[in-house]
């Protein structure tokens, strides 16, 4: 079994906002055994699939009808368990949360960047935590920021949209101010990383 995964995956708000795309044309295809590792869920979910398998079967129901019927039972009894009751599925996702982050590395490690670039362009969730090499660069103004990140106060007790308008004008007007030559060295930067990512995103070459 395979999927055809689209490289030509490109929002058009991101051109319309102005922002730089990696596009290529072509369509890859995956083997289902090349798809990134599925995230594992919370303790919950592992008490559902003990739970349900002590439950009566209904022969009149499917699988998805006979959980929707019990699903409210087993919620209730998660509610009312306490901490320690619930340590083995918690202690189940953990060991199975290692397991997925441990296959993860592998799958960036062994994956054509090619098929990295086409799930995330089509919207898939990437497999966490993404390495850097898979991550877009940050852009010049974005490396001003972090750079310049404590400069920038605001009153205490503001609600938090409050608070991120007041920064974004405070560091606005710090860009507006910064040196030419600053501004001119972080795009360099910014240039130069952005071509090796495009390279990498490429995948090897015919």
């Amino acid at each position: 079994m395979s999927v055809l995964l689209s490289l030509d995956a490109c929002p058009a708000s991101a051109h319309q906002a102005g922002h730089d795309v990696v596009f290529f044309s072509a369509v890859i295809k995956v083997n289902r055994d090349e798809l990134p590792p599925k995230p594992v869920t919370g303790a919950y979910m592992f008490f559902t699939r003990s739970a349900y398998a002590e439950l009566p079967k209904d022969a009149t129901l499917g699988q998805g009808e006979s959980i929707t019927k019990y699903s409210a039972q087993i919620a209730e009894r998660w509610k009312s368990m306490s901490e320690e009751e619930k340590k083995p599925y918690q202690e189940q996702y953990e060991k199975a949360r290692e397991e997925y982050r441990r296959a993860a590395v592998e799958w960036y490690k062994n994956t054509d960047p090619r098929i990295v670039r086409a799930l995330k362009a089509q919207g898939h969730r990437l497999p966490e935590p993404v390495p850097d090499e898979f991550k877009r660069p940050a852009t010049a103004y974005l490396r001003f920021c972090m750079a310049n990140q404590d400069k920038v106060k605001v009153p205490e007790g503001l609600p938090q949209k409050e608070v991120i308008a007041i920064l974004g004008k405070q560091m606005a007007e710090l860009w507006r101010q910064a040196p030419q030559e600053e501004k001119d060295r972080l795009a360099a930067e910014y240039a130069k990383d952005l071509e090796a990512y495009q390279k990498r995103m490429q995948g090897p070459q015919a």
